[in-house]
């Protein structure tokens, strides 16, 4: 009489077990094989160093998977670092990933004893540094009166310090550069923008007259002397230019 084995036949629920699992580990390999970080590009940041931004969005803990990335930073706190204002990633295909970031406006600053602060256009103070930034106009002939690291800058005379802030705000947003924002000799603003002097005058038309000094920039390089622009009326007859002699 033949050997008659009954089959032992798998239970439904293990089947179906198995190939969820056996589904989920292909998923994993997938991830884990086409979602490579190849390229991370980070554009953006001028004062915060790109290892700084990569610490922030703990890039290290991904160990290089781009949808990790992608998924640990929907949204970036930013609050540990002053000068940051937001922090965007993206994923810009399986292998690239690219992380915006947005520096808070710094636009001017002053010397504080052996220091220097900096500040945004409302005068909150968010950098301190031991050397000066020459990307940025320093403010002279203020009398500063409070200069602490995350509170306002306070002056002896608040309207002068306003109308310093609303000029350097001007030169940021037209990407002019100057080295100071001061007082002439009659008492009225002035830029020192290497051996140029530019007399702004009083303010008014201020945002004008910076535009018409950033098309006259070509002209000026290489000169020493004083531009004037305190009697701009929009003519070019108002512009004078004096060489030192």
């Amino acid at each position: 009489m033949a050997d008659v084995r009954e089959e032992k036949r798998m239970n439904p629920a293990l089947r179906v077990l198995i190939t969820l699992l056996v589904l989920l580990l292909g998923a994993a390999a997938v991830v884990l094989l086409l979602f490579r970080v190849d390229e991370l590009m980070i554009n953006g940041n001028r004062r915060v160093t790109s290892e700084e931004i990569q610490s922030l969005i703990h890039y290290d803990e991904c160990h290089g998977n781009s949808l990790m990335l992608w998924l640990m930073n929907r949204e970036v706190d930013v609050s540990s670092n002053d000068l940051l204002q937001s922090v965007e990633v993206r994923l810009e295909d399986p292998r690239t990933v690219n992380v915006r970031v947005e520096e808070q406006l710094l636009v001017g600053g002053v010397q504080n004893g052996s220091k220097y602060v900096y500040f945004n256009e409302n005068g909150l103070i968010l950098l301190e540094t031991e050397a000066a930034d020459d990307k940025l106009p320093l403010m002279e002939g203020l009398t500063v009166e409070g200069a602490e690291f995350g509170d306002y800058i306070k002056a002896a005379d608040e309207d002068m310090l306003e109308d310093m802030l609303e000029i350097a705000l001007i030169l940021e947003e037209s990407e002019v550069q100057a080295e100071k924002i001061g007082l002439a000799e009659d008492g009225r603003y002035m830029l020192t923008m290497g051996n140029v002097r530019v007399q702004l005058g009083r303010n008014i038309y201020m945002s004008e007259k910076i535009s018409e000094l950033k098309g006259l920039l070509p002209e000026l390089e290489g000169l020493s002397g004083v531009l004037h622009l305190e009697e701009y009326d929009a003519t070019k007859d108002s512009i004078i230019f004096r060489k030192d002699s």
